[in-house]
């Protein structure tokens, strides 16, 4: 038997968004090592020429940890010191980049046609981890700007069933946390 339009629910995908990154979130810099090295000074600025340094540290290793994710691109360098106290020139500033990948729908895809099952159908939602996130939002409306969203639930879990009543187009997101 055909499927007639008014026995499908037609679901509208909108891209997923990012929140604010987790208070754990911090950027870890990496470099090669170089030779004669034994300690090697990291400095990270608000911006390219330096001016606005807003850490700097030493360290043995050939990383430097800063407990800090920036909203808005910062630059970094760093400098060889030898076990005499002598320093390299500072190497190329590098852009720490402030973003945060957001979770990546999966199903059900956007502009998807379900069969209803009479008035209401049970729908499986699931997206993609997003690497930084520690939880989810859920938001499902019927009105792509999700002015007052019909479900807005928050989630460990990368998936969620639902059982959608009534026929018509629905639209879901889901933000990390």
């Amino acid at each position: 038997m055909a499927a007639n339009l008014s026995t499908l629910i037609t679901l509208g995908l909108l891209a997923a968004a990012a929140a604010e990154p987790p208070s754990a979130s911090r950027v870890i810099l990496r470099w090669r090592p170089i030779d004669g090295a034994a300690t090697y000074e990291v400095q990270i600025a608000a911006d390219p020429a330096f001016t606005r340094i807003v850490a700097e540290g030493k360290t043995a290793e050939t990383t430097f940890v800063w407990g800090e994710y920036p909203a808005t691109p910062h630059h970094w360098r760093v400098r060889a010191v030898s076990a005499e106290g002598r320093t390299s020139v500072w190497s190329p500033a590098r852009v720490i980049s402030a973003e945060l990948a957001a979770p990546r729908p999966m199903s059900p895809k956007a502009g998807a046609n379900l069969p209803a099952e009479g008035n209401e159908t049970a729908v499986s939602f699931a997206w993609e981890a997003c690497e930084l996130c520690v939880s989810y939002l859920f938001e499902l409306d019927r009105d792509a700007r999700f002015a007052r969203p019909l479900v807005a639930q928050p989630l460990a879990d990368r998936t969620l069933r639902l059982r959608l009543r009534g026929l018509g187009r629905f639209y879901w997101r889901v933000t990390g946390v």
